[in-house]
């Protein structure tokens, strides 16, 4: 264990739980909040909210916060009462779910056993191992391994770490770990924690494009509006603000709330693009933000690196500077508002027909061909096409929601839980069923038609300030319509 200086020790495991089947000594532990749930020893950090609720043979616990997308005026105790009178089961609560935003876990008992689920992109994270025939669950898998002593799996190392070579675009695939011994849940399953198996639960309903598209667009507004005032009743926000559309479109939905908003920009200095700190100081003079520019300059101490990476999952060098920056200049008990999750209203991906195995699913990211990674995502795939045959989901727009915006960006996310926790406006299950419903000649890559409708509907005049993202999408040539006939020609002859 790595030796830790007296101001980072409690925020080691900031914001995170720990559940056991049996009570823990360890010592990290020690000054976590402890109490039982049915035959479960809970392990909670300060900074982390907790709601309990019990009615005859059912109980409920929340870790995090809830935002409902339909009812803002709810606090978190009602968002979370609501749900648990208003189902019956896991199935029914589950879908209950769908209509709320925030970061958050729910743990479920009731006669038929218990249950772990989260938020649309697991935006809070849900770890669970199976070590020594003792069962543990918890928000980190860090945590895990430490209480348990394991250690990251020889193998993995060397046939998956060494090859990433420290890149910023990669992520644990599938539902893999460090740790051989540990799983991550993948966003929008449940773990059964008697059985220990997993279920997806969304989508739990068939996509179809509705016409005119205005009436998508239209309730799309709707949800997002009641969102950002169910936040902003309730939390003081600091947008992190950069030149791109996505970060610009939070701002936007912020406009109401602007004189208890902070925005700030974090950056390196780069000769090729300074857009991200230039644009955000012209759009802060223009429209009178309260806003503060950071350079992520200062390097870090040593005791601060070992602290980082005793927290961390990707364990960068670039993410550790940057959150040494926040760590240093982070305003106090604001969340951050992040615009990752955006993304879906712009898809990432060319939909392609013969994308159904997983050296496909791997050629979608930095990591390529890599076995370990290919292997890993064999298993996502599997449970997305079953759900691409039922609902009609495209494997692309699952894939960037569960895996890219979904395992990558709670990672990121998990790094900064000892300085703030984080909001984003997209994650709610409701949400994306409406942006999978949006035909992709609506939400092509760049600035396209429901981007400019949700800008228009808010606040238009953010678009005057020109940046490179402003840039229409660009519709499909005949070279690229032809070269996916002849790949989809190649995948059926195989």
């Amino acid at each position: 264990m790595s030796t830790i200086q007296e101001k980072y020790k409690k925020l080691i495991f900031a914001r995170q739980f720990f559940i056991s089947e049996k009570k823990e000594n360890a010592k990290i532990l020690e000054n976590f909040k402890y109490f039982r749930f049915d035959n479960l020893h809970i392990y909670v950090h300060s900074k982390c909210d907790t709601i309990y609720l019990e009615n005859a043979n059912r109980s409920i616990l929340l870790f995090g916060y809830l935002l409902d997308s339909l009812s803002p005026i709810y606090n978190n105790e009602e968002c979370l009462n609501n749900a648990f009178s208003n189902s019956k089961n896991i199935d029914e609560l589950t879908e209950y779910t769908d209509r709320f935003c925030g970061r958050w876990v729910i743990l479920y008992k009731d006669k038929t056993g218990i249950y772990a689920f989260n938020d649309a992109t697991g935006l809070k994270q849900i770890f669970y191992a199976t070590i020594k025939n003792k069962k543990y669950i918890s928000s980190s898998e860090n945590l895990i391994a430490e209480v348990c002593h394991i250690h990251v799996d020889t193998e993995v190392k060397e046939k998956f770490l060494k090859p990433m070579n420290n890149h910023i675009g990669w992520w644990w695939p599938g539902n893999k770990t460090p740790y051989k011994e540990i799983s991550s849940l993948i966003p929008n399953f449940y773990l059964n924690f008697k059985t220990f198996k997993i279920k997806r639960f969304w989508p739990n309903k068939k996509i179809s494009f509705v016409k005119p598209v205005s009436i998508t667009f239209n309730n799309l507004d709707k949800l997002l509006k009641n969102i950002h005032a169910s936040f902003f009743h309730r939390y003081k926000g600091n947008l992190a603000l950069t030149g791109g559309i996505d970060s610009r479109l939070n701002l936007a939905y912020c406009k109401p709330y602007i004189d208890s908003l902070k925005c700030s920009t974090f950056y390196y200095e780069s000769k090729n693009n300074n857009e991200d700190f230039e644009v955000p100081k012209i759009i802060a003079r223009k429209f009178g933000l309260d806003y503060e520019l950071y350079k992520t300059d200062t390097k870090p101490d040593k005791e601060f690196i070992n602290f980082f990476n005793r927290n961390s999952s990707l364990k960068n060098s670039f993410f550790c500077n940057f959150n040494y920056t926040g760590y240093c200049n982070y305003p106090e008990n604001y969340i951050y508002i992040g615009g990752i999750l955006n993304e879906i209203v712009r898809s990432k991906y060319l939909y392609r027909p013969f994308n159904h195995k997983p050296k496909d699913i791997a050629n979608l990211t930095y990591m390529g061909n890599n076995r370990f990674a290919v292997k890993a995502f064999d298993f996502w795939l599997n449970h997305a096409l079953i759900a691409k045959e039922k609902f009609n989901t495209k494997t692309e727009d699952l894939f960037l929601i569960e895996q890219k915006l979904g395992r990558w960006n709670a990672m990121l996310k998990a790094e900064s839980d000892f300085i703030h926790d984080t909001f984003e406006a997209f994650n709610s299950r409701n949400i994306m069923f409406l942006i999978l419903s949006i035909p992709t000649k609506y939400k092509r890559k760049g600035f396209n038609d429901a981007y400019a409708f949700l800008y228009e509907k808010n606040w238009p005049e953010l678009l005057s300030v020109k940046s490179s993202s402003l840039v229409k999408p660009k519709k499909k040539s005949l070279k690229i319509h032809l070269w996916e006939w002849l790949k989809w020609i190649q995948y059926l002859f195989k």
